[in-house]
Parts: structure tokens; C-alpha cells; sequence
């Protein structure tokens, strides 16, 4: 009776396990890339390189990933009303021209990165090439998903980290790699990937291009809030390294950022099982019985898994660490195994994200990250005092844990409304 159910979950859940098989690998090799970057680089390098990030990611939150959610609910809607999504791709691509001339804008006062490494040609190319490998994987992506073709997207992410890794290591041994430079890794992997994945995209679904003014407002009032949300995010991931900036030095800043990675790759792939529920959620979210088999069934087994994981990886963190690193990391140690803590109930609220996500309710998940991330702020500025560079970690958790059960609360509002006839509870 056992191995038959345990067959009937497998045979049920064939397509999940393939994608969370594909994406683990993916996002291991992302979460490798930094790692791979703090032992080819000096302690002091992989901090510059940590502070190049900054801005880079700001923007890529404020004007890249604010629309990803829009883009695959309002293409779920287009598809409910014909056959393509060519109208909510047309604005998506909008969206993302515009948000280029924003960063390009930026780059060309050069405020920041003026500050931090040397103005020049190479640089300034290296960053642009960068930005724009990452609008094409966030596109390439996001279209995948609105098509629900999860599959296939697992494996465009895998290789494209898969791309960047190689790009790493040619570049150290050719004496190519910088904290500049190594932003490449960005730009070469989803355009090099993009060409082996031509053929299974559905371009009958978003060409041609047709513009209507109606799925750009929708999507553009969606991001809009996404945008705050995204730019509080960018605070909450970014804003601990900022304020170390002005306490400590470069090399304790890569100490910081090392460990940090660990919770930052736990926080990415429960976003990635968010990405692969939020489309079937988003077309069921009115249909009691779907929204309750997700709520009970699958995300039960997922939580668990998640759980378990959690816990093994907290226990090897001082071996890995040691065995790349030897002892030049010590205190990136004590920072991802305090990190882990608040990430193993991270997926939770990647749960409840879906669902307010399908129902539009933008308003409350980006007000609530920007509280917690301006209450994340104040934290380490008062923690980094007593603590060091651990006390960003400290308040990193504070903030995390409180926003959970915020989540948690709000769902709990929603919960009826949603699944009366059917509630297990």
C-alpha cells in the first residue's frame, strides 16, 4: 500500500519533481557563482565586487522584476479570452525598453559606481551588457511561464548558469576576471542560451506585437506597487551591505555577503516554486476545489521536503565552508547558519504569495515589505553597534520572522472567502 502511494504522488506530481529537480541544479549553480567568486578573488575584490551588485540589482528589482508577476497573471487572463498573450508581451516589452533608458540614464551620471571603480569604457560596457543579459532572462523566462512551460524553463536556467560558470572560470584563467568584469557572467549566459531554446517558444502566441492601452495601465498599475515591493526587497537583500559600507571594511563586507548567499538561495528557489504555482493558481483562483487541493495537498509534501532540507544544510554549513575556504570565512559561517533559521519558514510565505498574487492584492504584499524592510534598516543600524557584521543577520531574521506571521495573519482574513464550501481547515 505504501510504494503504491508513494508511486501515485510520483505519477501525480511527475512535472513538479522534474522542475524542482531542474531548478535545484539551476539554482545551486547560481548560488555557485558567488561562492566561485569569493575563493578566485581576495577577500577585499569579492567585497568591491559585492558593492559593484548594488545598484545593478536595485534597478534590476525596481525596473525588471516588478513586472514578472503582472506579466504571467494578466497573460493568464489574455489566454482566458483567446488563444495568445501577444497584448500583455507587447506592454511587457514596453515596460522593460523603458526601464533600460532609466538605468542607462543612471549609468551615465555614474554617481555611484564613480565612487567605487575607476570610470571607464570597459566598465561601463561590461555593466550595460550586464543589464541587458538580464532583461533577456527575465523575458525569456517569464514567457516560458505564462505559457506554462516549467519544464522547459528549469532547464533555459540551468544552462544558463551553466554558461556562467564556464565564463568564470575562462575568464580567471585567461586574468580577465575583476569585480567588473565579472559581471559578464549576466550578459553571456542568457545570450548564448537563448539561440538552443529558440525553437520551443510559442511564438504564435506573442507575435505580432499588438499594443492596447488597456493591458499596459493594467500592467503598470500591478508593477507599479511590485516596484515599491521590489525596491524594498532590493533594501532587505542589499540594504544590510549598504549600511556596513559606512562601518567596516571591504573584506568584511565579502565575509557578510558570503554568508548571506546561503539565505538569499533559499529565499530564490521558494520564489521559483511561487513562479511554477502562480500561473494554474491565477486561472482556479474562483474555483474552491482546485485552490484547495493546492492549499492541502501539494503544498503539505512541499513544506516538508523544504523543512528537512533546511535542516541538513544548516548542520553542513561549517564543513562546506571549510572545505572551499579553509578558515578565511569563520564569521560567514555564524551568518548562514543564523539566516537559515528564518529561511526554513520562508516557503510559507512564498505559499501565501501566490494566492495574493492571483488576487491582485499588490497593495498589501508590497506595503508589508516595505514596513518590514524599513523595519530591517533601523535593526541594523542599532544591532551592527553591539554586534558587528552579525547584527544585520540578527535583524535580517527579526524582520523576516515578523513578516511571516503577517502573511500568515492576512491569509487567515482571506481563507473563507476562498474555500467555503470547501475548508479542511
Amino acid at each position: 500500500m505504501i510504494l503504491s502511494g508513494l508511486k501515485n504522488q510520483i505519477r501525480e506530481n511527475h512535472n513538479f519533481i522534474i522542475f524542482s529537480f531542474v531548478k535545484i541544479l539551476s539554482l545551486l549553480l547560481m548560488a555557485a557563482q558567488p561562492f566561485l567568486m569569493a575563493k578566485l578573488l581576495r577577500p577585499s575584490d569579492f567585497g568591491l565586487y559585492s558593492l559593484i551588485l548594488m545598484p545593478f540589482y536595485f534597478f534590476g528589482a525596481l525596473l525588471i522584476s516588478s513586472s514578472q508577476n503582472a506579466f504571467i497573471v494578466y497573460s493568464s487572463d489574455e489566454q482566458k479570452e483567446g488563444k495568445g498573450y501577444n497584448r500583455s508581451f507587447t506592454a511587457e516589452l514596453i515596460m522593460l525598453s523603458g526601464g533600460f533608458f532609466v538605468f542607462f540614464a543612471f549609468l551615465m551620471g555614474r554617481n555611484f559606481y564613480s565612487q567605487i571603480i575607476p570610470a571607464s569604457p570597459l566598465s561601463s560596457l561590461t555593466i550595460i551588457l550586464a543589464y541587458l543579459g538580464l532583461m533577456a532572462q527575465s523575458l525569456f523566462s517569464n514567457v516560458l511561464l505564462a505559457n506554462q512551460q516549467r519544464k522547459e524553463e528549469g532547464y533555459y536556467q540551468l544552462c544558463n548558469w551553466t554558461i556562467g560558470i564556464i565564463y568564470i572560470i575562462i575568464a580567471h584563467l585567461t586574468n580577465f576576471l575583476t569585480p567588473s568584469t565579472a559581471l559578464l557572467t549576466f550578459f553571456f549566459g542568457p545570450i548564448i542560451t537563448f539561440p538552443l531554446f529558440f525553437k520551443i517558444f510559442c511564438w504564435k502566441k506573442i507575435l505580432p506585437l499588438k499594443f492596447e492601452k488597456k493591458w499596459l495601465k493594467n500592467i503598470w498599475a500591478f508593477s507599479k506597487w511590485a516596484a515599491l515591493g521590489g525596491v524594498a526587497a532590493f533594501l532587505s537583500s542589499w540594504g544590510d551591505i549598504l549600511i556596513l559600507k559606512y562601518f567596516v571594511s571591504p573584506e568584511k563586507i565579502g565575509e557578510y555577503n558570503l554568508g548571506y548567499q546561503v539565505f538569499k538561495g533559499l529565499t530564490m528557489f521558494a520564489g521559483t516554486i511561487s513562479a511554477y504555482f502562480l500561473p494554474s493558481v491565477a486561472r482556479n483562483i474562483g474555483v474552491p476545489k482546485e485552490l484547495s487541493k493546492y492549499l492541502y495537498q501539494k503544498r503539505p509534501q512541499i513544506i516538508a521536503i523544504w523543512i528537512i532540507g533546511s535542516i541538513v544544510l544548516f548542520f553542513s554549513i561549517p564543513l562546506i565552508f571549510h572545505l572551499l575556504y579553509g578558515n578565511k570565512y569563520l564569521s560567514s559561517i555564524i551568518i548562514a547558519q543564523m539566516l537559515i533559521i528564518p529561511a526554513t519558514f520562508v516557503i510559507f510565505k512564498s505559499f501565501y504569495q501566490i494566492i495574493f498574487d492571483s488576487l491582485k492584492k499588490y497593495i498589501f504584499s508590497q506595503t508589508s515589505q516595505i514596513v518590514f524592510t524599513g523595519l530591517n534598516l533601523i535593526l541594523d543600524i542599532i544591532l551592527i553597534h553591539y554586534f558587528g557584521i552579525i547584527g544585520p543577520a540578527i535583524a535580517t531574521s527579526i524582520a523576516t520572522s515578523l513578516s511571516i506571521i503577517a502573511y500568515f495573519i492576512y491569509w487567515r482574513r482571506l481563507k473563507n472567502k476562498l474555500l467555503n464550501p470547501i475548508n479542511n481547515g
